[in-house]
């Protein structure tokens, strides 16, 4: 394929104007994507959402609140490890139980006063993280 000189200055333009108006941390979340063992888990935690999209809005203003959990295997490595009713239910393929045990969790954050401010928002620390995930995880 031939380039011009016209369309190589348009390409560097529109990747300069992605940079610039990219949100905060997008470069970051892209590259942090679970791998391996985990992405199982991850797909089966992001069914959960009904709108992938606001989910992946809020996860990237708790990942700007705590950079320190940008690391999407990390994540999720703690939160099943702390969550083995979560990890249970999934390893019998039980989306029903999933589901129970991830809603069960976001009630005990709430009620150990595990919470975080999102835009004014207060969220579940599981909610939360989970919101973080979508961030970090390209839909597809």
């Amino acid at each position: 394929m031939y380039t011009t000189r016209r369309s190589f200055l348009g390409l560097g333009a529109a990747a300069l104007l992605d940079a610039v108006f990219r949100p905060a941390g997008a470069w970051a979340a892209a590259a942090n994507a679970v791998h391996g063992p985990h992405r199982e888990a991850a797909d089966t935690l992001l069914e959960l959402l009904s709108c992938r999209e606001s989910a992946a809005s809020i996860g990237r203003q708790y990942l700007a609140q705590y950079p320190a959990e940008v690391d999407a295997d990390g994540l999720l490595g703690e939160f099943l490890a702390a969550a083995p009713d979560v990890q249970a239910a999934m390893e019998a393929g039980d989306a029903a139980a999933v589901r129970q045990a991830v809603f069960s969790r976001y009630r005990d954050d709430y009620s150990a006063s595990r919470t975080v401010s999102i835009d004014g928002w207060l969220f579940s620390e599981t909610e939360a993280r989970i919101c973080a995930l979508a961030a970090m995880c390209p839909a597809g």
